[in-house]
């Protein structure tokens, strides 16, 4: 029983570990593009339309401020919004420039996360989630097989493990519930950095009508929510990369005893139930930091632009 749980285990183990290794070139897939955006041609092209109707605006501005005026509309008149206007009509044409200052910055500190996590280039993203999910490690099966053929080890393992059986499908539902939960976190942080590139690029396109909006008291809250929107995407990435690399960082350091069952299968000669609460309170700890970090990344990034 023992033995035929951990060929089960492993084998929905390693089917799991194949959609998480997907899941993870999606994450890598999300990184690369979020790092390229300035550079997008939509981006680029969408900015200088969007620019070009916007210098159309500011005429309009203009003439509205003279009715204003006229009118005696203090709040639009040209004493109080002149200067607003003239300040806009110089930085609209740096919108870009301005935006894209705050999002190098956090490509700076995401890279330097990534770096911390062990991870130097994006390529490496999968990689490094697939050594942290080893899940399917709890259970060592492969070396004995090869070695002694399936019966010898059943016969092994029923000898061994006999009051055992029940523990050894335990573990089996340890072990593809902690991969399942893998392959979610990793599907939910790329989903997080694709929707930041959509909300990031549509924020870009729009920045230089935010400068318009700036102008008069009627349009300032719209300006205003322009940037809490913007400052919140900018940042979520480096924020649950924080988090990442800090799970990243765990799962190297982790006591060597768990290191041994989830990282090196040579050490296991015979066939035999590697399975301990600390290895599932060290599974549970990485998966709740990661989770926890998409959480805490969009929390704090709605914190952080309403300051």
């Amino acid at each position: 029983i023992s033995a035929v749980a951990q060929g089960v285990g492993y084998f929905f183990g390693f089917i799991a570990g194949v959609f998480m290794t997907i899941a993870g070139y999606l994450v890598t897939l999300a990184l690369n593009i979020n790092f390229a955006l300035l550079k997008s041609p939509v981006v680029q092209t969408g900015w200088q339309i969007v620019l070009n109707f916007t210098n159309l605006g500011f005429v309009l501005a203009i003439i509205v401020m003279a009715f204003a005026t006229i009118f005696r509309v203090q709040s639009y008149a040209m004493k109080k919004t002149l200067w607003k206007l003239i300040v806009a009509a110089l930085l609209v044409n740096f919108s870009l420039v301005i935006a894209g200052a705050f999002i190098n910055i956090s490509d700076i500190f995401s890279n330097f996360f990534l770096k911390q996590g062990g991870i130097k280039d994006p390529l490496e993203w999968s990689k490094a989630f697939a050594a942290m999910f080893r899940a399917q490690a709890l259970l060592k099966v492969g070396e004995t097989i090869a070695a002694q053929g399936f019966v010898d080890t059943a016969t092994g393992a029923i000898n061994t493990f006999g009051a055992a059986g029940l523990q050894a499908i335990a573990s089996v539902f340890f072990i593809d519930l902690f991969t399942v939960l893998a392959c979610l976190t990793l599907l939910a942080t790329a989903v997080m950095l694709l929707i930041r590139y959509v909300f990031l690029g549509i924020l870009l396109l729009l920045s230089p009508i935010v400068w318009l909006l700036w102008i008069f008291p009627g349009t300032q809250h719209l300006w205003q929510k322009w940037w809490s929107q913007f400052l919140r995407w900018t940042f979520f990435a480096p924020i649950m990369l924080f988090f990442i690399s800090l799970s990243l960082y765990a799962m190297k350091n982790q006591p060597e005893a768990v290191r041994q069952f989830t990282q090196n299968s040579a050490a296991v000669a015979n066939v035999q139930l590697t399975f301990g609460v600390e290895v599932i309170g060290e599974m549970i700890i990485v998966i709740g930091l990661v989770m926890g970090g998409l959480f805490a990344a969009n929390s704090l990034g709605i914190t952080f632009a309403s300051t």
